[in-house]
């Protein structure tokens, strides 16, 4: 799952205006159109994508739960290795 809040920059508690600044901020140096290389086009469409989803409330509530579910399906199979390490030993 891309972290949206990483690629803008933004922390998890950021509100529309700083999304927004970010967004901008971003969109000016990675736009094909000051840039040339293909890296930059790869970079503004992920920018486009964090930027979409977190700009709409709906979609970024949406965003947040499901990001918040894989977060503790990580750290249950991060609890699991831990314990069978420790079983092991």
């Amino acid at each position: 799952m891309k972290d949206y809040y990483r690629i803008l920059g933004v922390p998890l508690d950021a509100d529309q205006q700083a999304i927004k600044a970010a967004y901008r901020q971003l969109a000016r140096r990675y736009h094909p159109d000051t840039r040339s290389d293909e890296s930059s086009d790869e970079k503004m469409k992920e920018i486009n994508e964090a930027y979409a989803v977190l700009s709409d409330p709906k979609q970024r509530a949406k965003y947040d739960r499901r990001r918040r579910i894989v977060i503790s399906l990580d750290l249950g199979k991060l609890f699991v290795r831990l314990v069978r390490r420790i079983v092991r030993a």
